[in-house]
């Protein structure tokens, strides 16, 4: 019985296929088309944010008129309504910069033929990522500010309570756990959609490491 097992072995290791083994010349356009299709989706989902945010703005503007549109925001912002629309557009402006950094790697990723270079520009690239989270996490916070100021200045019960009562405390609880709920949805969004993209091209990066 063990002499028939031993033959069975040696025949199956016979018939199995031996596992391919790619040369780096093979590997490296398979990472830098990995690296290309990451950075591509990073660039596609930010661009349909912000132009979500935009068409929002431009609805409003669209649907009440510009001053209208003017009229309720001096309304709920009172004097910092220049503030509010000039934060606005310097959101606007910044978001666009990194959107134009996004294509400007995936331009330069799609050119790449040197294993160290190809390094460098995702490094940079997971670094601009990051920051453009932190960017939005950070002006989700002051959005989040502003959205508050508004509805203390239009509210009269608001202006005039005791925010030492019980009343009082138990409404800066709820506003806080609401910011926290809030900020943690953004964050996770942010970590499972653009993390999964920088997860990739941080492995694609260990990969490049070993060939270099």
């Amino acid at each position: 019985m063990k002499e028939f097992d031993l033959d069975s072995l040696k025949s199956a290791w016979q018939i199995t296929p031996e596992e391919k083994i790619y040369s780096a010349k093979e590997i490296f356009p398979m990472l830098k088309r990995k690296s290309m299709t990451s950075v591509k989706w990073v660039f596609i989902i930010s661009l349909i944010e912000i132009l979500f945010a935009v068409g929002l703005y431009v609805y409003f503007l669209a649907t009440s008129g510009i001053n209208d549109y003017h009229q309720i925001l001096i309304k709920q912002y009172g004097s910092m309504v220049y503030l509010y629309e000039a934060l606005n557009f310097i959101v606007y402006g910044i978001s666009f910069w990194f959107i134009y950094q996004f294509f400007s790697y995936y331009r330069k990723i799609s050119v790449q033929s040197s294993i160290r270079e190809l390094s460098v520009d995702i490094i940079n690239f997971r670094k601009i990522v990051d920051y453009f989270i932190k960017f939005n996490l950070v002006m989700l916070v002051i959005i989040l500010f502003f959205g508050y100021i508004s509805i203390w200045q239009v509210t009269p019960e608001l202006r005039n309570m005791d925010w030492s009562s019980p009343a009082g405390l138990s409404l800066i609880a709820v506003s806080l756990i609401i910011i926290f709920v809030m900020f943690a949805l953004i964050w996770l969004y942010y970590y499972v959609v653009y993390g999964t993209f920088q997860r990739r091209l941080k492995r694609n990066l260990k990969e490049l490491d070993r060939m270099d």
